[in-house]
């Protein structure tokens, strides 16, 4: 298996959760994105701008590009909601973003802009899908 396998592999496995901003207890609000697409009636994407496929930055160097990314969805006009994906082992956990109302093809142009090379993206039935992107340097 080539290294971008196995770093897909990692991405199938991830755990990937969003915080509901409406819900007032952050500690309840943390979600599976599937249950917020189904109840919505609505797909989603998940993006991050963190360590971008085998590199790996400081902590932070991720905030300020995670900060950046943050800057183009909402100047985009997205509705953002916090996500995080983490390992099952709970190696890592690398925030990102749940986007509303972004297609499939624009979440993956804006992760390929941060040289990311997947997305999650979550359909109005809640099915998660690891969706490729171009891969693209800054």
């Amino acid at each position: 298996m080539n290294d971008r396998k196995q770093l897909f592999a990692l991405y199938e496995a991830g755990i990937v959760a969003a915080l509901d901003p409406e819900v007032l207890d952050p500690d309840a609000a943390w979600s599976d994105p599937a249950l917020f697409c189904v109840l919505r009636h609505e797909p989603c994407a998940v993006i991050t701008a963190c360590n971008p496929g085998f590199i790996e930055y400081s902590s932070e160097v991720n905030e300020q590009r995670n900060e950046q990314l943050r800057t183009r969805l909402v100047l985009s006009g997205y509705a953002i909601w916090q996500a995080l994906n983490t390992a099952p082992d709970g190696s890592f956990a690398e925030p990102g973003f749940l986007v509303w109302g972004i297609t499939q093809e624009r979440a993956c142009e804006l992760a390929a802009a941060f040289a990311q090379f997947a997305i999650y993206w979550y359909d109005d039935t809640g099915d998660r899908s690891v969706i490729g992107c171009d891969y693209a340097v800054e």
